[in-house]
């Protein structure tokens, strides 16, 4: 846990040490494991934790359920989804928190539906 604590007092952000360590702990939950895997996890995760309270759990779900994770690697698969929902509610009058819920909510079937998480986020949009 030392090692991680260092190679995480490394990442440039305003984020006190303590809640980077809190972000590693949310990873930890998810049953994201290795080093290098939680640090992506954390660097993500303090860009797009504006987003709401557990907003990180919720886009940590979505992306495994669309396989992003596997495609583009935690970090890039999170900011990915981070930003669409950060662009979405600054070009729409949508909450982001509600993006995140709805989008988190319809994942599965939207999914087996053929759906993608864009399309998906733009239902969301739309409705909110």
């Amino acid at each position: 846990m030392e090692a991680l604590g260092e190679s995480l007092s490394k990442i440039d952000t305003r984020s006190s040490q303590a809640e980077l360590m809190e972000l590693a702990t949310t990873a930890g939950k998810l049953g994201i494991t290795g080093k290098e895997n939680i640090e992506a996890f954390v660097r993500a995760a303090d860009q797009i934790e504006d987003l709401g309270e557990g907003a990180i759990r919720e886009i940590g779900k979505i992306s495994d359920v669309f396989g992003l994770t596997d495609t583009y690697g935690i970090e890039q698969a999170y900011l990915k989804i981070g930003s669409a929902i950060n662009s979405l509610g600054q070009a729409s009058s949508a909450s982001e928190a509600y993006l995140v819920e709805f989008t988190q909510r319809l994942a599965g079937v939207g999914k087996q539906a053929g759906m993608t998480v864009d399309q998906i986020l733009g239902y969301g949009s739309a409705l909110d």
